[in-house]
């Protein structure tokens, strides 16, 4: 299974250099969220499930504006 890990990686990596954003989709607890905070830990987690995130992105358009994101 290990190898499954890196490959998914460095396919994630290689979409990023391409793309500026990239859907991670896949079955619940099947490693989606471990794999995005693997990958890019220096970048800013939202969980939207988590209600309070979910409303902050909701009322303001500009939270993911470089000079407003908290990361």
């Amino acid at each position: 299974m290990e190898a499954k890990k890196r490959n998914s990686e460095s396919k994630l990596l290689n979409l990023l250099r391409w793309f500026p954003a990239v859907a991670i989709v896949g079955p619940r607890q099947s490693g989606k969220t471990t794999l995005a905070k693997k990958v890019k830990k220096d970048w800013a987690y939202f969980d939207l499930e988590n209600i309070d995130t979910l409303n902050r992105i909701s009322s303001d358009p500009n939270f993911f504006s470089p000079k407003m994101c908290p990361i």
